[in-house]
């Protein structure tokens, strides 16, 4: 058993004949691949993992929404949710990564109670970030000594390129408040 310089596969073979018949048989591959991705030929479901959006703390009462994916998407909108009782949010601005984008939207945080709509798009068709901060949130206790709330990521979806549903894969979390 070799290892193919070239392409690092694993060949089983004893001479030179037999390790380009395995390279042609791999390039072949990769071009079938390839052209099964082109734009009007049939396609093949390839699993790929759904982007990831998440909350992470990032400071005391502070939080960012990210996401974590293979690529970029065209557009995004999801909700987040928490406990109005114990917490509400003080501010709502982009992230680092999306600043740059034209239209990122959020409903009201002052009018907020328990629940905030955003989402993030360019009308230009730049693409957003696949990695990265989204939204930053600046989070307040409702009482004070209220250690910790939780916060959910809900109803998370993005469209890719050609406008498909993109279904995300939305965690939620558990934050410091003091």
């Amino acid at each position: 058993m070799r290892t193919d310089q070239a392409s690092g596969s694993r060949l089983q073979a004893t001479g030179p004949g037999l390790r380009a018949a395995g390279r042609t048989l791999l390039g072949l591959a990769v071009l079938a691949t390839l052209g099964a991705c082109s734009e009007g030929t049939p396609t093949q479901q390839v699993a790929v993992r759904k982007p990831v959006l998440s909350l992470v703390q990032t400071g005391v009462r502070a939080v960012e929404i990210r996401i974590t994916g293979q690529r970029g998407l065209r557009a995004l909108q999801a909700t987040l949710g928490w406990d109005a009782a114990t917490l509400r949010l003080s501010k709502v601005e982009p992230g680092r990564e999306s600043k740059h984008l034209d239209r990122v939207f959020w409903n009201d945080p002052a009018k907020a109670s328990g629940s905030l709509l955003f989402g993030l798009a360019d009308t230009r068709q730049v693409q957003l970030p696949a990695r990265g901060a989204l939204v930053q949130l600046q989070l307040l206790p409702v009482e004070a000594g209220q250690p910790l709330a939780t916060l959910r990521l809900e109803s998370a979806l993005g469209a890719d390129e050609g406008g498909v549903a993109v279904p995300l894969d939305p965690v939620s979390a558990e934050v410091t408040l003091r």
